[in-house]
């Protein structure tokens, strides 16, 4: 199990906080991880932002976030609202009084309560969202920092425009994915509905857009997204960054031939597993169609540029080592010769956390990663060896989970029930 962190709740005003200055006091805040630097060094704050602590983060001034089923938050790492934002608009939202009562706190030097996450990571030594951003702001991504802090400006637009999509992953949900929703629906585990999340955003907001992130369900099927991509075209804003999150299903999409007409086009495939572990996890699609289809996307979109996603959980744990040195192949056959890598661990359901293996096998796999960073095409490439350096820490922070016997129960319960009805409708 991940470290957890106690820590006592402060409150400025009617506001909760979290309480930065004891967490770095008693040591929770550990150098960058493999830099040996300390988390201020990498905040470059612009002569211009007036912030006043090393806690601070930019993107409540300059982002906002909406989830597939339409809730708001400040980014995807936030807890989300109490209040249902569902329907409120993105402009009303972005300026509206929960995300001024964050900026009134950043600026005071204070970190609102929802925004934990972020410090909890950097105390086991990991980049953080905030850390991220940070850097992202400072190579300029978003445009200038003049004016930004007293005067926000959407700039990243975190958006999920619904459920629509043609997989059923093990660690999803009916909010997220219509094929989900629907397996779910025939196994008696709830009701469901196809949604989107339409963008009412005027085309003077839409042309002041840096960077689009586009997630989903699946976005190559969203006619909101396709339509998203037609107004910013027709504001003449081609030069923001789009960022997609694909399940990698279907490469001949006319969507991606739109995207062409953006200046930088980052493709990130989010790939749970590796053969077995992938078919399993990301029902229905095959291993082997992924491949033939990542090729094609590097064959007819040599411009794009390509990232892979990574969820770690307890079904796709053992297929790691396989996982990076297909990774390593990959990056060879690719049109720059990289293609990033970043891991997360899963959030839901509880019975798939990565915990849940066995100390024994956390360790085999543990060390067959390590023995990775001997690798030649990892030593000679800095962000080959940062990511395999972050899944090896990844490893290391995980801890035996008290109630495994119990969740592990609930996955394979779980598994078997959905097995038993995709051999069914697929005749056997």
């Amino acid at each position: 199990m991940v470290e957890r962190h106690p820590y006592k709740v402060d409150v400025i005003g009617s506001s909760p906080v979290f309480p930065t200055k004891s967490f770095l006091r008693r040591g929770h805040m550990k150098p960058l991880p493999h830099t040996g630097q300390p988390i201020k060094s990498a905040i470059n704050f612009a002569p211009s932002e007036p912030f006043q602590s090393e806690s601070a983060c930019i993107l409540p001034f300059l982002a906002t976030d909406i989830s597939s089923d339409g809730h708001y938050a400040l980014c995807c790492e936030a807890d989300r609202p109490q209040a249902n934002t569902q329907g409120l608009g993105m402009s009303k939202w972005f300026m509206g009084p929960e995300m001024n009562s964050a900026r009134n706190l950043i600026r005071a030097g204070a970190v609102p309560l929802e925004c934990k996450s972020c410090f909890i990571k950097e105390g086991r030594g990991e980049e953080s969202m905030r850390l991220r951003i940070w850097r992202y702001f400072n190579e300029g991504h978003y445009g200038p920092g003049e004016n930004l802090v007293t005067s926000p400006e959407l700039r990243l637009l975190m958006y999920r425009f619904g459920n629509s999509c043609n997989l059923s992953c093990l660690m999803c949900n009916a909010n997220a994915s219509s094929t989900y929703g629907e397996e779910a629906r025939q196994l008696s585990e709830g009701s469901w509905s196809v949604h989107s999340n339409p963008v009412d955003l005027s085309d003077a907001e839409l042309a002041k857009l840096r960077v689009l992130y586009l997630g989903g369900g699946e976005p190559s099927m969203s006619k909101e997204c396709n339509s998203l991509l037609d107004r910013i075209c027709a504001v003449k804003n081609t030069e923001l960054t789009v960022v997609l999150n694909t399940n990698g299903t279907l490469p001949h999409s006319p969507f991606f031939r739109k995207l062409t007409q953006f200046k930088f086009v980052l493709v990130g495939y989010s790939i749970d597993g590796f053969g077995d572990s992938y078919n399993l996890i990301r029902y229905p699609m095959k291993w082997d169609k992924l491949e033939r289809n990542i090729q094609t996307m590097f064959n007819n979109y040599p411009q794009f540029n390509f990232e892979i996603w990574f969820t770690l959980n307890n079904l796709n744990l053992s297929s790691i080592p396989s996982f990076l040195h297909w990774w390593l192949e990959l990056c060879e056959g690719s049109p720059t010769g990289h293609v990033q890598l970043n891991f997360s661990e899963v959030k839901a359901p509880e019975f798939l956390r990565p915990d849940l293996c066995a100390p024994d096998e956390i360790q085999r796999v543990k060390r067959l990663v390590l023995s990775l960073l001997s690798d030649e095409r990892v030593q000679q490439n800095s962000e080959k060896l940062k990511s395999v350096r972050e899944i090896a820490l990844k490893l290391s922070l995980l801890n035996t989970n008290e109630n495994a016997k119990r969740l592990l129960t609930e996955r394979d319960q779980f598994v078997e029930k959905r097995m038993c009805y995709r051999a069914q409708t697929q005749g056997g």
